[in-house]
């Protein structure tokens, strides 16, 4: 509805509003159908991304085009057109502006393109949004060049010619709208058409400026977030007996409960055998919940922290540890099989 009513704020015809949004449903269907061809499910994830007014670009272009040459067409010949004039003069718009809309969406896809190439974590998160996006959008492309036209050449109005208008006792004037953006808009066009040299070194400049910020910036596309708590899990002898499974999990707790910075330790023992990934009870999940990084005392990092519990835990034997944070461990299990910050082992053969 935002997009009709927008369009028809600028070319004051619902028809070109409704026109531009049917490419919206039928892109989103070219998408789905991709989507059920590569198997990639329908989440936040993978249909976040799509913006419908980069879905309309290159549609918007056309018909606007299309109701400007309409308009023109009729005005110069003074009474309505034939259909075959309309034909013609669709065409005619069309074929001017297909450059530039096709331009305009390819380069749109290109820019999503190095998202389909990402692995790991990066991969399994944002390869479906970018599939998505290309499948709408190449979608999108298509209907522009075939659909959009069609529609136009069926539906659309010419403007009023000057002796009608007269005829009727009204004045066909240019949109209230865009005749108040082009006050605003040809005086900057004149400017740097004039000053071509200062534009230039202008655009030169801030890309400069931003070449220069990049290289500043961190290379890492999925960084790691700061969960202000840590996962550990242990692993001990598979023999082991749930008695002293326990002992050795109290052990452990109270080990890393003289780290100043730990507020809470919760620990779970082994899982049902029903469950997603189940767990002997030679196996143990701890997460140490943490104060706010401003009331450390000991670490100033969380590789410091993390060194610090190894220091406690060594006293402990027959025990291997992962490191990791709640969050991060999970995604890290379910997409390789366990999720690794930092790993010790100690020998397991000399346990109970």
């Amino acid at each position: 509805m935002i997009v009709v009513a927008v369009l028809f704020l600028f070319l004051l015809q619902i028809r070109a509003g409704l026109i531009v949004s049917a490419a919206i449903p039928l892109s989103m269907l070219v998408a789905i159908i991709g989507m059920r061809q590569f198997n990639i499910s329908a989440n936040l994830m993978s249909l976040g991304a799509i913006d419908f007014g980069l879905i309309v670009d290159a549609a918007v272009i056309i018909v606007e085009n299309c109701v400007r040459r309409l308009s023109q067409e009729r005005h110069r010949l003074g009474r309505a057109l034939s259909g075959q004039e309309r034909r013609a003069a669709i065409l005619a718009a069309s074929v001017e502006v297909r450059k530039a809309s096709q331009f305009g969406e390819i380069l749109i896809i290109a820019a999503y393109l190095p998202i389909v190439s990402l692995v790991g974590i990066e991969g399994k998160m944002f390869r479906p949004m970018g599939l998505t996006v290309i499948l709408a959008l190449s979608g999108a492309l298509v209907l522009s060049l075939t659909l959009i036209p069609a529609l136009c050449a069926i539906f659309l109005k010419e403007g009023k010619s000057p002796q009608t208008a007269r005829t009727e006792g009204e004045m066909e004037e240019e949109n209230p709208v865009v005749r108040r953006l082009q006050r605003l808009y040809v005086p900057v066009l004149e400017f740097t058409l004039r000053h071509r040299g200062l534009t230039i070194s202008i655009a030169l400049a801030i890309v400069i400026a931003c070449g220069a910020l990049a290289t500043r910036l961190g290379s890492e596309f999925l960084p790691k977030l700061e969960e202000d708590a840590l996962a550990i899990n242990a692993a001990r002898l598979p023999g082991v007996s749930l008695p002293e499974s326990v002992n050795m999990t109290n052990s452990m707790e109270q080990a890393l409960q003289e780290v100043p910075e730990v507020t809470e330790t919760v620990t779970r023992i082994g899982r049902p055998q029903i469950a997603t990934d189940p767990m002997g009870i030679n196996l143990s999940d701890t997460y140490v919940l943490l104060k706010p990084r401003e009331e450390w005392t000991s670490a100033a990092s969380r590789e410091e922290l993390v060194e610090k519990m190894e220091a406690k835990l060594k006293e402990l034997p027959t025990m291997a540890y992962t490191f990791s944070q709640p969050i991060e461990f999970r995604m890290m299990e379910l997409i390789e099989g366990v999720g690794l910050l930092r790993y010790r082992h100690q020998d397991l053969r000399g346990g109970p």
